[in-house]
């Protein structure tokens, strides 16, 4: 017998389970990153151009709107110059809270003092700012620069 004939018996790999209790015949992973981008690009056509639209039907100075549906070209012509437009939006704009993400900290944790205490702020803004100053002291130690707008305004 030559070597190729003679193979050593084949081991079965352990069955791998999900979490040690569940198997992974039925896990389904929907990731966009998976797909065919030109698909991707082609749904996103799809979905996004609008459905309806009104217009404006009237006579003799009475004008009144109107759901109408808007044809298939329409959407995809609308939707074409959009698709860019709002991906560079989103792009400019998606640093900003991994930037300043204490200024949402701050401003949603307190958004009610400000809103009672707002008007007090327009009308005397260096008594409002020493009293922020004094009752929120831990500002400054966490964001140095806020301290010196504050003292900058005193």
């Amino acid at each position: 017998m030559t070597d190729w004939e003679t193979a050593p018996a084949v081991t079965e790999t352990p069955d791998i389970k999900l979490f040690g209790k569940w198997s992974t015949d039925d896990v389904q992973i929907n990731d966009i990153s998976l797909q065919n981008p030109l698909q991707v690009l082609v749904n996103a056509i799809i979905n996004s151009g609008p459905r309806e639209d009104s217009t404006r039907i009237g006579r003799a100075g009475t004008v009144r709107r109107q759901a109408v549906d808007v044809s298939p070209l329409r959407r995809v012509n609308q939707v074409i110059p959009q698709i860019p437009k709002n991906s560079q939006h989103s792009q400019l704009f998606s640093h900003f809270f991994l930037i300043f993400p204490h200024f949402f900290l701050i401003f949603f944790s307190f958004f009610p003092f400000f809103l009672i205490f707002f008007p007090f702020f327009l009308i005397f803004p260096d008594i409002f700012l020493h009293f922020f100053l004094i009752f929120f002291p831990i500002f400054p130690r966490f964001f140095p620069d806020f301290s010196s707008i504050i003292y900058h305004f005193s």
